[in-house]
């Protein structure tokens, strides 16, 4: 849905909201089918114990093989195999985003245009991102009989975006407000500029946790830690030595698997504030040849943006950012064109 509103002859202001649902998509994970009941990781260390082989002297190599076998391999749907892995296009994951997008034009009087953005947005998903460094870490299950704990924000995540974009042409020079009837020698130098900027301010992409994990033995895939109830998990003064309250998460007891989401909302990269600004001047002979000269600034103010922070549990780095996502630092380029 989109709709327009025309304030006044230079003012136009659009509100629209744009949304999608996916069911049934691919999963994207390698699934591992002959991973053991959960319910059965109630049983402790007892799963580790050896007992007789049901099996010994009918298979005699693989897993089975051996006069004994570990309790929790008998307890398995596929006994004599080490895995049995489901394809990752297989269908399950489901998805959802929704965003409100407001904009506002507005054409000044004396050659300065405005265009400002804003676009307040959720996503969230249980399935796997096709790029695996999207949101800090690679996705991975962590039980295959209970996707619901994986549904959590999606790795592309950016609730807020604001851009602003203006463009303004200088009054100087022949036929404008300032300096309208000046000769051309000096109309060449001093008439013909603009300035164009855009400024983007937009949320950092969402971390994904993870912890070492004991249970994988049993055919569990990558452990999340536990989140504790108490203190916050956003800092009110993060710095890239300490991005995140570390004391706000605990490892997972022993034959359990951990509860953080795989993302969180106050888990994020540093978010973007980037300027650029284009100084251009045109030139005129005559009707047939037109030139400009261009002076482009991307990353105007060079403001690092923090990557994200060591998100594994356990790390001696848990917690720090130890780089930028930075597309590029200030980098200024000249241009000249030439039309005829």
């Amino acid at each position: 849905a989109d709709f327009q509103f025309e304030l006044s002859p230079s003012t136009v202001v659009q509100i629209g909201y744009t949304g999608h649902q996916g069911r049934k998509l691919a999963l994207s994970y390698g699934l591992n089918d002959n991973q053991l009941d959960p319910a059965l990781l109630k049983m402790g260390a007892t799963l580790d114990q050896q007992v007789a082989n049901p099996f010994y002297g009918q298979i005699s190599a693989g897993v089975l093989a051996g006069t004994t076998v570990p309790r929790h391999r008998l307890l398995r749907d596929f006994p004599h195999y080490n895995s049995v892995s489901r394809n990752g296009q297989t269908p399950g994951g489901s998805s959802s985003y929704n965003a409100l997008v407001a904009q506002i034009s507005k054409q000044f009087s004396g050659g300065l245009m405005m265009l400002v953005s804003y676009q307040r947005s959720k996503g969230i998903d249980n399935i796997r991102e096709t790029e695996p460094s999207l949101g800090g870490a690679d996705d991975g299950i962590r039980n295959n009989r209970d996707m619901s704990i994986e549904r959590s924000l999606s790795a592309h995540d950016i609730p807020h975006s604001f851009v602003a974009s203006a463009v303004y042409e200088l009054p100087v020079g022949r036929g404008k407000r300032l300096g309208g009837s000046l000769p051309r020698v000096l109309d060449y130098p001093l008439g013909g500029w603009q300035l164009s900027s855009i400024v983007r301010l937009q949320s950092g992409l969402p971390s994904r946790m993870t912890a070492p994990s004991t249970i994988s033995v049993y055919g569990f895939g990558t452990q999340l830690p536990n989140v504790t109830s108490g203190p916050d998990v956003k800092l009110s003064a993060r710095r890239p030595e300490r991005w995140f309250n570390t004391a706000a998460f605990s490892a997972p007891a022993p034959f359990t698997i951990g509860s953080a989401p795989r993302r969180i909302n106050e888990l994020r990269a540093d978010f973007a504030r980037h300027a650029d600004l284009a100084i251009m001047k045109n030139f005129r002979w005559r009707e047939r040849l037109r030139a400009q000269f261009r002076a482009e600034m991307f990353n105007l103010t060079n403001t690092p943006q923090f990557g994200w922070p060591d998100t594994g549990f356990g790390s001696t780095t848990f917690g720090v950012v130890s780089g930028t996502m930075n597309v590029s630092s200030r980098n200024v380029q000249f241009g000249l064109k030439l039309d005829f």
